[in-house]
């Protein structure tokens, strides 16, 4: 049961993981439209 919640977390997780790195490439592609904030964070976990 915990392998079935943990591939179905997973399974979650997936999209959200694919669209942050999306938006960070998109980030680092349009400084101007991403608040600063987002921006920092997103270089830091990149870093």
């Amino acid at each position: 049961a915990i392998f079935y919640v943990q591939a179905r977390v997973a399974l979650l997780f997936v999209p959200v993981v694919a669209s942050l790195l999306i938006i960070a490439a998109l980030a680092g592609n349009e400084r101007k439209s991403v608040p600063d904030a987002i921006d920092r964070t997103v270089t830091s976990s990149v870093k």
